[in-house]
């Protein structure tokens, strides 16, 4: 296969929109529009890219500290399919097949072989699978500011620290808490890698075999990875490869996709089946508030609820990256952009298919995808970066003229000011899209301060949810069966708790930990321990009731009670609980032992010699004397 570059490609693609050509006599030549040498611009020199680097290795380290501080070492939903291919491979019956199975709609392969070394290395030590998508998604931005940057000399390093500050920020890099996303850091890496090997300004055949693989293991990773394969194809059309070059690319992508989808189960992808032409309102808020959604914002999806703001700066993000396109389109000299209409492409089809398969889920479901849907707002910047400004079309070169004259300094910028005195007036598409910039540059700072917040608050809520799941999971031979299911995921406890006891044999992930140790000291966690099933939360009791609970006690010593509160009462017991089936507590209390009256009624599970554990309180009201009418 032939992977050639056009000569006119090469010459022209690697010179930035902003370079000037040099005279003779060393003094910029001043063409009908002026612009400044890019040595002469202070923000690309060394005190700008040294700002440029700690801007990078601070948000490197900020998404590293969140990683560090907030990941739990725990097994977690459908990270349990993950200690299955574990113990496959350790009872010595791993196939293929098990590695290939459908993970709903997903091929994770690669994962699983991810998962595999990590248990070989770290007893799948989950805080290390966590660390490591961290890496891979430090990666792809790394990757993706040296692709564009590559092709864009001229454009200072500095430009590109709106890339790193939004793609590191903490909203996204939330996924990485949640070990099981794995899959999805490996296919955003391998976007990366695929770009960045497919727009070398000479494509050689070995930069094209690489390329290939990148977008194999990202398409064997998750679905999404399929994805890599379009924006491949803008990119090369894009730089004008030969035509050989794009059929085999295209070609290699229909084998994938093929082998993809070969015995695939589409009733076990979770999806609604479903078409969005049959609700097109919908389908299209859904769309536009999947791309504006990048925020953390939590939606409602309740009718007629009003969600404007993930909507409309979806579609302002669209308008952008639509002029961001035409841009790069109509230019004879892209530089880098051609990079970010590819990343634009990528997000686009994915909200595209992610609308299509998940819908049904509503409007809440958008915020959990921000990690893919951000190349579409990172992909507008990039096909913007290097685009001539009202500033470099003429302005600069006045401002600096203006400057030489008052410093009494003749001779170097005269040309750039016409006998008028004014600058030429710039072009409508270069104030279209110097506005676009300015418009997106304003968002992208929005949303690294609102991902500030909203992330950490994320990444408490999850540490503190993952904290209960370590207390039940390590105590999961005495959880009862309701526990185990609403805590630790939805599969069956059938499946889950032989799963754990091979983990709790081989040490791996929370069993090999100081936390499950702690764990199983202190028991199951209180408020999960016991809760009230009977009566309801607000209900009106009068004369003698049956009272109902869940609870799990340690010892036949432990002692169920249900405790009142109210009208001089603190914490009364009103009724002993008696086991009625398997976790399962039964009690019979005369209300008209107490005044009638709003009150707090709670249960408790006394345990000799350690705290006591209470459910949460719920309100009722004793009446069994209405007062007389009239």
């Amino acid at each position: 296969m032939s992977a050639t570059v056009s000569t006119n490609e090469e010459t022209t693609e690697a010179v930035d929109d902003d370079a000037v050509p040099v005279a003779a006599d060393s003094r910029p030549a001043v063409p009908s529009r002026q612009a400044v040498p890019a040595g002469r611009n202070p923000l690309a020199g060394p005190v700008g890219n040294t700002i440029a680097v700690a801007v990078f290795a601070l948000s490197g380290a900020a998404l590293f500290w969140m990683i560090h501080h907030y990941a739990v070492d725990i097994i977690y939903y459908d990270q349990w399919t993950d200690i299955n291919v574990i113990q496959h491979a350790h009872d010595g019956t791993l196939t293929l097949g098990t590695l290939w199975a459908q993970h709903n709609e997903n091929r994770i392969l690669f994962p699983n072989l991810v998962v595999l070394a990590l248990a070989g290395t770290s007893h799948y030590n989950v805080i290390v699978e966590d660390i490591l998508s961290g890496i891979l998604w430090a990666v792809t931005a790394a990757l993706v500011i040296a692709t564009h940057k590559r092709r864009s000399p001229g454009v200072p390093l500095l430009y590109y620290c709106p890339v790193a500050l939004v793609l590191l920020s903490f909203v996204p890099a939330t996924d990485a808490l949640f070990g099981f996303n794995l899959s999805w850091f490996m296919v955003t890496a391998a976007l990366g890698a695929t770009l960045y090997l497919l727009d070398r300004p000479a494509l050689t055949r070995l930069a094209l075999a690489g390329a290939v693989v990148a977008a194999v293991v990202g398409s064997y990773s998750s679905l999404q990875g399929l994805l890599i394969w379009p924006a491949g194809v803008v990119l090369l059309l894009l730089r004008h490869r030969t035509r050989r070059v794009v059929t085999g690319w295209i070609g290699t992508a229909v084998v994938v996709i093929v082998v993809y989808f070969v015995g695939f189960n589409f009733a076990a992808t979770g999806g609604s089946g479903g078409s969005p032409l049959a609700h097109p309102l919908t389908s299209i808020e859904f769309f536009f508030s999947l791309v504006g959604n990048v925020f953390g914002a939590n939606l409602n999806s309740t009718p007629n609820a009003v969600n404007g703001g993930p909507l409309a700066l979806g579609i302002v993000i669209c308008l952008i990256a639509a002029w961001g396109v035409v841009r790069t389109l109509r230019s004879d000299r892209p530089a880098g952009r051609p990079v970010g209409v590819a990343l634009i492409c990528f997000g686009l089809v994915f909200a595209v298919s992610t609308t299509v398969g998940r819908m049904q889920f509503g409007l809440p479901s958008t915020g959990r995808y921000s990690i893919f849907t951000l190349t579409i707002w990172v992909g507008a910047y990039l096909s913007l970066l290097g685009s001539p400004t009202p500033w470099s079309e003429g302005m600069r070169g006045l401002v600096l003229a203006r400057m030489d004259r008052i410093l009494g300094v003749t001779g170097r910028y005269d040309d750039a000011v016409p006998e008028s005195g004014r600058p030429a007036r710039p072009g409508r598409p270069v104030v279209v899209t110097w506005l676009a910039q300015m418009v997106l540059v304003v968002l992208l700072v929005a949303q690294l301060i609102s991902s500030t917040g909203q992330g950490l608050l994320f990444a408490r809520a999850w540490h503190d949810q993952e904290v209960t799941m370590a207390e039940v999971e390590s105590n999961i031979g005495q959880a009862p069966d309701s526990l185990v299911l609403a805590t630790l995921g939805g599969y069956e406890t059938s499946f889950v708790r032989p799963l754990a006891r091979f983990a709790r044999a081989q040490q791996l992930g929370l069993y090999g930990s100081g936390l499950y140790r702690q764990d199983r000291r202190t028991g199951l966690p209180p408020g999960l321990v016991t809760s009230i099933a009977s009566p309801a939360d607000g209900a009106v009791l009068s004369g003698a009731v049956v009272m109902g609970c869940q609870a799990y006690v340690y010892s036949k010593r432990d002692v169920v009670q249900f405790r009142l509160s109210g009208s001089g009462l603190h914490g009364t017991v009103v009724a002993i609980a008696h086991a009625f089936e398997y976790g399962g507590f039964l009690a019979r209390w005369d209300t008209t032992t107490v005044p009638d009256g709003q009150y707090r009624l709670r249960t408790a599970v006394v345990r000799p010699g350690l705290p006591t554990l209470y459910s949460p309180a719920m309100s009722v009201t004793v009446e069994n004397h209405p007062s007389a009418s009239g």
